[in-house]
């Protein structure tokens, strides 16, 4: 048997503890609360093993101090043990979706260009009224008022958001639908929102208080005025239209007669001196018709005191109203009246009596003109005596203490009316006492021509007879021969007076003897 050497050696024997790692963790989106590595990955249970790594403590996993990207956490078993150690790694993918920021926008108009709206980080996608996913805002598509707009960053798995409002205010145009015309100075306020059918506006210019123009705040004169849609805050929503209105002085009419009192009737002519266009409409004041003209004559016959009034229009339709620079006074005339005691007489019975009825009779003057001239007296009545006949107008003027003046005639007819002187008896002879028998005519008013004269006795015998009115019966028949005897006889004359009016007259008278 050989020879045996025995020598005895000490080896170590470790135990194996594998780094068995089970299961993952899933993506994880920071911000993200710390993993507890013992119970997120189950390992080996032959003995506890340490965790290394980024953002690893002890068995806490902490994300947000690992940071992004795709961390290597490691498990190891036998730390310390050069041969029986094990390590195990498993790789958590580490994702950040911070909140982006957003724009800030100011109010938009319902009527502006579309906006591309802008988040950081880019790369998101946008929600809310009138937006696209892009980002792409349409004012006219999104609702009135103010909208909220979320952006979206990250993926499917791990995304941030954030929200902006932005105000969407309505366009509101100006539409001023007609002018607002010319006015008279003197006309009411106008209510402005009668030529726009928008509203919430504001007026603004010379004369306007609110949404009324008043032509008297303005004045005279031409003037432009403002209308401003959505004036504040957002003066870029709206708009500013503007109309002409022109406000007309008002006219100052004058209106003056050319005289201002005189006797009924009274013709009177009124005048404009200030305007020398328009349309003048005349009331007189007493009660007729009116007339139109910017000059008009008129004709008051009624005794009073009258105002005429002028309505005056002028070419633009601005009004006046004036009453006359005097009134008229018009004084009612004297009615001249007056009677005679006759209207018809004789040169023999010539005396007329003329008494006055005149109105008012104490009150006026008189004035009478008889014949023609002839004769005239200023008395209140009157008395005349015709000595020769004819026609005579007889004329009285009354006269009022206001020179007005009324007249009257009457005429008179004085006929010739022949007066005959006729003797009733007569003594022919010689001693120049009544020797004769004649006819005494008057020395005027007969036509001695158409005279006639026949005697009788009382039997009717004729014994005398002449148309010669210068001749006389000397009692003898015939004129010739012994005078007749003692008794009475029958004269008969015949003639015509100046105006061929006849005449026959009969008588008797006595022949005496002496």
């Amino acid at each position: 048997m050989g020879c045996l050497q025995t020598t005895t050696a000490v080896i170590p024997v470790e135990l194996y503890i594998p780094s068995t790692i089970s299961g993952t963790i899933s993506p994880i989106c920071l911000p993200s609360p710390p993993i507890n590595l013992t119970t997120a990955l189950p390992t080996s249970t032959l003995g506890p093993g340490v965790w290394s790594g980024p953002g690893v403590t002890g068995t806490t996993f902490d994300p947000s101090i690992a940071g992004t990207g795709n961390q290597i956490l490691t498990y190891g078993t036998n730390p310390g043990s050069m041969f029986c150690s094990s390590t195990s790694s498993i790789a958590v993918l580490i994702n950040s979706a911070s909140q982006p920021i957003m724009p800030i926008i100011n109010p938009m108009c319902t009527n502006g260009p579309t906006l591309a709206l802008l988040g950081n980080p880019t790369g998101g996608t946008w929600q809310g009224s009138g937006i696209s996913a892009l980002g792409i805002l349409t004012p006219s598509l999104a609702t009135t008022g103010t909208n909220t707009y979320t952006y979206t960053v990250g993926s499917s798995t791990c995304s941030a958001f954030n929200t902006t409002t932005i105000t969407i205010v309505q366009y509101a145009p100006v539409l001023i639908s007609q002018p607002l015309g010319s006015f008279c100075i003197y006309d009411p306020a106008v209510n402005l929102q009668s030529i726009t059918p928008t509203t919430g506006g504001v007026w603004s210019g010379t004369g306007v208080t609110g949404n009324y123009f008043t032509p008297a705040l303005a004045g005279a004169g031409t003037y432009t005025i403002s209308y401003t849609t959505n004036p504040s805050p957002l003066v870029y929503c709206g708009g500013v239209g503007t109309t002409t209105v022109v406000v007309n002085a008002k006219p100052e009419a004058n209106a003056y007669p050319n005289i201002t009192e005189g006797c009924n009737p009274v013709l009177v002519n009124y005048a404009t001196s200030t305007v020398p266009t328009g349309l003048g409409i005349w009331d007189f004041g007493d009660g007729t018709a009116r007339d139109t003209g910017l000059q008009v004559s008129h004709l008051y016959n009624v005794p009073g005191t009258y105002t005429a009034t002028l309505y005056y229009t002028d070419d633009v339709g601005c009004k006046d109203t004036t009453v006359a620079t005097s009134g008229i006074e018009v004084f009612a005339l004297p009615v001249a009246s007056f009677e005679p005691s006759l209207t018809e007489t004789t040169v023999v019975d010539g005396q007329v009596q003329f008494t006055n009825h005149s109105t008012v009779l104490n009150d006026n003057t008189y004035s009478w003109d008889i014949g023609n001239g002839m004769y005239t007296s200023a008395n209140l009545n009157e008395a005349y005596e015709f000595t020769h006949s004819g026609l005579y107008v007889v004329s009285l003027f009354a006269t009022t203490s206001k020179g007005c003046v009324d007249d009257t005639s009457v005429v008179i007819r004085v006929n010739p009316d022949v007066v005959l002187y006729v003797p009733n008896a007569f003594t022919p002879g010689s001693d120049g006492l009544n020797d004769v028998f004649y006819i005494g005519l008057p020395p005027s008013g007969v036509d001695y021509s158409t005279f006639h004269l026949t005697i009788y006795d009382r039997w009717g015998e004729l014994v005398y007879e002449t148309n010669d009115v210068t001749m006389y019966w000397n009692g003898a028949k015939h004129n010739s021969g012994p005078v007749l005897k003692q008794e009475v006889y029958v004269w008969k004359i015949s003639f015509e007076d100046e105006k061929k009016q006849y005449y026959e007259k009969m008588g008797h008278v006595s022949l005496l003897r002496k």
